[in-house]
């Protein structure tokens, strides 16, 4: 019932992962307030503090991402089907409705720091912390791609859409 509903609300409210940017713009900005259920709270707040480093956004700079009660639910779930295709999807964020991330990802936190950056504006790159990575990769692939990073290609993206007030990129683990 639970993968019904959720199937029925990513298809009401359009996924931006997995699938191509919608052309119109939208309605009304991103919140970067999230409300992070208890059973993915510290994968949550690890994931924002992560992206608040990078772009040196902290408490009370205006472009900090935060936990508030009356933030975007971030939710654990048992799977997240893309109604478009019928695959099995790590994570979804359906603008500031939700951000689910599925209980079968083998690391949420990159799940969720690559969903916050959908937050930011980006779409999927070909290195760094936005590259799709829907199935298991050898590590010596998933470390040539930063995929675990926010990286410097990464972190342009998301400066050039004037979310920053520093640059850090992460260093890519080795």
């Amino acid at each position: 019932m639970r993968r019904a509903v959720l199937t029925l609300l990513a298809l009401a409210l359009g996924c931006a992962c997995g699938s191509e940017p919608s052309p119109e713009p939208a309605k009304e900005p991103i919140s970067l307030k999230l409300a992070p259920e208890d059973g993915i709270r510290g994968t949550a707040i690890r994931a924002m503090w992560r992206w608040n480093e990078a772009r040196g956004c902290h408490d009370g700079s205006g472009c900090e991402f935060s936990v508030a009660e009356d933030g975007v639910p971030v939710r654990h779930v048992d799977e997240i089907i893309d109604p478009a295709t019928g695959e099995r999807k790590g994570g979804a964020n359906l603008g500031n409705e939700y951000v689910l991330i599925s209980r079968t990802v083998a690391n949420p936190e990159r799940v969720l720091v690559h969903e916050l950056g959908h937050r930011l504006g980006l779409d999927h790159m070909p290195t760094g912390i936005m590259v799709v990575v829907d199935a298991p990769i050898p590590l010596s692939e998933a470390l040539a791609l930063e995929a675990y990073t926010i990286n410097e290609a990464t972190l342009h993206a998301a400066c050039a859409r004037g979310s920053c007030m520093a640059f850090n990129p992460e260093k890519a683990p080795h």
